[in-house]
């Protein structure tokens, strides 16, 4: 409980470096995220990002949360825990 207490107080570090990133890029960009995440990925301005945006499987389950980083109007960056990878890929979602 005390690690707990200090992170609020003063603050803390958790290193991305094992996350897996998936650059989404073209005209159709945003239209995508929009079929493809919970969030308003629309609703982002270039620069803003959103937490905790869950990626669908084809049944409309979520899979995984992640971080979406709205780059520009075309472009947005996928920020996903990396171990969740190859579950990801055994149920085959034609989304990630």
């Amino acid at each position: 409980m005390l690690s707990v207490v200090t992170t609020r107080k003063h603050g803390g570090l958790f290193d991305v470096s094992h996350m897996g990133r998936s650059l989404i890029n073209g005209e159709q960009a945003v239209e995508f995220l929009q079929y493809t995440l919970t969030n308003n990925a629309a609703a982002l301005e270039a620069g803003q990002a959103q937490y905790t945006t869950i990626i669908t499987n084809k049944n409309g389950g979520d899979i995984d949360d992640a971080y979406l980083y709205k780059i520009n109007q075309t472009a947005g960056l996928i920020e996903k825990e990396c171990f969740q990878t190859s579950r990801k890929k055994k149920e085959k979602n034609p989304y990630i």
